[in-house]
């Protein structure tokens, strides 16, 4: 009999959608989705294009928050007026979250600084 690959389990569990809390009236869904992560690996792509003068860092991490957490959590962030750190670690938090990743301590305490 062949080997069976039993991965329903951990299917399940990696296609729940993590989410990220701002405050305790303020927390969003991080849409880890397959097109979602393939929109951001392209804006990615584009960012890194010497060429594309027109498409900066801000644009760039704009694009990724609206992208993983949708149109209503941007307008929040933006209205936050968030420091770079602050927005360093939103981005870093979007990342973990499509690699599967926990943000370790470390991190954490590096974006405190």
């Amino acid at each position: 009999m062949a080997k069976m690959y039993d991965i329903v389990e951990r299917l399940k569990n990696k296609n729940e959608k993590p989410f990220v809390r701002f405050d305790k009236d303020h927390c969003y869904t991080i849409d880890t989705g397959m097109a979602k992560g393939f929109n951001i690996m392209a804006l990615s792509k584009k960012a890194d294009d010497e060429n594309n003068k027109d498409y900066n860092d801000e644009k760039f991490m704009m694009d990724v928050v609206e992208i993983a957490l949708g149109a209503e959590a941007l307008e929040y962030i933006k209205n936050q007026e968030f420091t770079m750190d602050a927005l360093a670690l939103v981005m870093e938090t979007i990342m973990s979250a499509y690699q599967g990743k926990e943000l370790t301590e470390e991190k954490e305490k590096k974006s405190k600084k």
